[in-house]
């Protein structure tokens, strides 16, 4: 589940960087805009949360019980516990920088199109 959702917090960065790219250079086309690239993109990032994530499930070693089965770090061992942590502390690093690059992203693009419709002259 976890593995999946940062996946997709990733990919609609790569969305928004898109986005923003055709706004500020909408006539140019970088190699990071074609599709054999998007493609090998995916590929990494869902092998990469994938290698990361495994060892959270080889670790969780200890024998599950209806008391345990509620917190998945009960049935880690330390060695798991600590790949846990670390696991976290890796994906709110992704979480905290595509949210802040999107707001930017963002923040850029809305200035573009305000800027550009002011220069229009449109009511």
């Amino acid at each position: 589940f976890y593995e999946t959702m940062y996946v997709g917090i990733i990919l609609l960065g790569f969305i928004a960087f898109d986005r923003f790219l055709k706004i500020i250079r909408p006539f140019g086309k970088f190699f990071v805009q074609k599709p054999d690239f998007a493609k090998l993109v995916s590929i990494l990032i869902w092998l990469l949360l994938f290698l990361i994530s495994l060892p959270n499930i080889i670790l969780s070693n200890k024998e599950a019980t209806p008391s345990s089965v509620k917190k998945c770090a009960s049935l880690k061992g330390p060695l798991g516990l600590k790949w846990h942590q670390g696991v976290n502390n890796v994906c709110q690093l992704i979480f905290w920088t595509v949210f802040v690059l999107m707001l930017l992203f963002y923040v850029v693009i809305a200035k573009k199109v305000y800027n550009s419709y002011r220069k229009s002259g449109s009511k």
